[in-house]
């Protein structure tokens, strides 16, 4: 499926039902890759700042009437003196309920916007939404540095009511 037609909207048409219902305050949940937290916390000079919980990386969100919701907050994660330095700010989805695309701020002093992640089909659980195929793109792979190729799959990504 073409990302672009999954993401866009026509403006003759009416409007797409937003797959997280109506507008209004979200959490957005998103462990990134396990396996990189856990190699990260093995490590002696290894730190992750962002609202880590037990659940993965949660966001206060909100999501407007087109249905995108937008977190604001930060993840960061370095190791290897430096060498290692992965910033991922304020998540954006867009999303039909079959496709769309996770975008984030890659640098702490950028406001340039990057494509990290395209997503599947949303799946509902009650009132919380998972989207179980999250996998890298090209701009995903250079934040990660090359570590993983493009469609690498990534953590579930989860975007459920307001606490």
């Amino acid at each position: 499926m073409d990302l672009v037609s999954a993401t866009t909207h026509d403006p003759d048409s009416p409007a797409p039902r937003s797959p997280w219902g109506e507008p209004g305050p979200r959490r957005l949940i998103w462990e990134v890759k396990p396996s990189l937290i856990a190699y990260l916390r093995a490590m002696p000079d290894a730190v992750i700042s962002g609202p880590l919980t037990e659940h993965g990386f949660e966001f206060d969100a909100s999501c407007d009437d087109a249905g995108v919701v937008l977190s604001l907050g930060r993840i960061r994660m370095t190791a290897h003196a430096g060498e290692l330095d992965i910033v991922i700010r304020d998540l954006r989805v867009v999303h039909d309920g079959q496709a769309g695309t996770l975008s984030a701020l890659t640098a702490i002093d950028s406001e340039e916007r990057r494509d990290i992640a395209r997503l599947g089909p949303v799946d509902h659980h009650g009132e919380a939404a998972t989207i179980a195929d999250v996998a890298l793109t090209h701009e995903g792979v250079a934040l990660f540095r090359g570590n993983y190729a493009p469609y690498t799959r990534m953590a579930p990504l989860i975007v459920a009511p307001s606490s």
